[in-house]
């Protein structure tokens, strides 16, 4: 993906592992999305509730509550 195409977005990335966290939210900004990260859903929501992205990007396998 070129450089800035993701510019001005605001992306919510929900995975419980964290290599693939941290992996997606360094994808997201090198385009130039400004990324959040949570660890759970939970977290997920608490950050939705403060401040909604534009998009939500969420393993939908996670071991407490799914991604769905």
């Amino acid at each position: 993906m070129p450089p800035g195409i993701l510019t001005g977005l605001k992306v919510l990335v929900v995975d419980d592992e964290p290599d693939n966290r941290q992996f997606l939210m360094l994808a997201l900004q090198q385009c130039g999305a400004t990324a959040t990260a949570a660890a759970s859903a939970a977290e997920a929501i608490d950050i939705w509730q403060q401040s909604p992205p534009d998009i939500l990007v969420s393993d939908i396998g996670m071991p407490v509550e799914e991604g769905y």
